[in-house]
């Protein structure tokens, strides 16, 4: 398959790909270079679901919540120390 480039950089996607790709009308497209090629990959459901469990049991997720706990333990201290001075003030 061919297509051209205007002379505004814009580049048509042969309507059989597109429906190939389930690629529409406001579909976000990632580009990269790769290997002197320019490469388009549409970012919906099919390009997401290639990630689905690719980090499965790499202990990303515990520190994530463990993180987030710490994270809400620090904030509710300064929730504490705050409330005590407004106290304090009146």
């Amino acid at each position: 398959m061919e297509t051209t480039m205007s002379s505004r950089g814009r580049v048509v996607i042969p309507a059989v790909l597109r429906r190939t790709l389930d690629i529409k009308t406001g579909t976000r497209l990632h580009v990269e270079e790769r290997e002197g090629a320019i490469v388009f990959s549409p970012l919906n459901r099919r390009y997401f679901e290639r990630f689905a469990g690719m980090l499965e049991g790499s202990g990303v997720l515990e520190g994530l919540v463990k993180s987030r706990a710490e994270d809400l333990e620090r904030e509710d201290k300064a929730a504490r120390r705050l409330g005590r001075q407004s106290r304090k003030a009146r």
